[in-house]
This record gives structure tokens, C-alpha cells and sequence, in this order.
């Protein structure tokens, strides 16, 4: 729960659109940092618009970002990078690998 919470919290600071967001979700569901910008792919940006905040239904996109040579490098303000890829994307490679249910892969 409190890690579930410190994810929630570091999302919500890093998003944008943090006031907005924290406005339509309770404090325990996760919100994704906003990655509607054009260098972002267009699966990642598809999957925050329709995934409701939740980045267990955006791990695999959030997986692959992670993967790439650039990672989220233009995808995101250059002060938010490490950041995200501290906290997400160990948590997409356990969703996506299968390694614990996705309340275990806890970010």
C-alpha cells in the first residue's frame, strides 16, 4: 500500500496535468506522467489517453519505451526522465514478464 501510494504521489508530481488528474481518481490508483508528446510513440501515447492512469494496462508500451535507445528522452521533460524510469519501468518489465501479479510488481 504505501509504495502503491509513493508511485501514485511521484505520478501525480510528475504529470501535468497532476491537479486534474489527482481531482478524478482516488489517492490509490496509479496515474501515468502525461505522454501525449508528439516524440512519444504513438502505442504509449494511445495507451495513457485510454488507460485510465493505469500503467498496468500500459506495461507493455511502457516496456518497450523503456527498452529503446532513447527511452523517454523528448517523450518527457528532460527533469522527469530518470525518474519514470526508476519507477516504471521496473514495474512494466515485472507485468509484462509475468514474475508476480501486477499488485506484487508494486512500482
Amino acid at each position: 500500500m504505501k509504495q502503491s501510494l509513493l508511485c501514485t504521489a511521484l505520478a501525480v508530481i510528475l504529470s501535468e496535468n497532476a491537479a486534474h488528474a489527482q481531482q478524478r481518481r482516488e489517492l490509490t490508483t496509479s496515474v501515468l506522467p502525461d505522454f501525449s508528446a508528439d516524440s512519444c510513440p504513438s502505442s504509449l501515447k494511445e495507451c495513457s489517453a485510454n488507460g485510465y492512469g493505469d500503467p498496468a494496462l500500459c506495461a507493455s508500451e511502457i516496456d518497450s519505451s523503456c527498452k529503446s535507445s532513447d527511452g523517454f528522452r523528448g517523450c518527457v521533460a528532460d527533469n522527469q526522465v530518470d525518474a519514470i524510469e526508476r519507477i516504471f519501468c521496473p514495474y512494466s518489465t515485472c507485468v509484462v514478464m509475468g514474475w508476480q501479479s501486477e499488485e506484487e510488481c508494486n512500482c
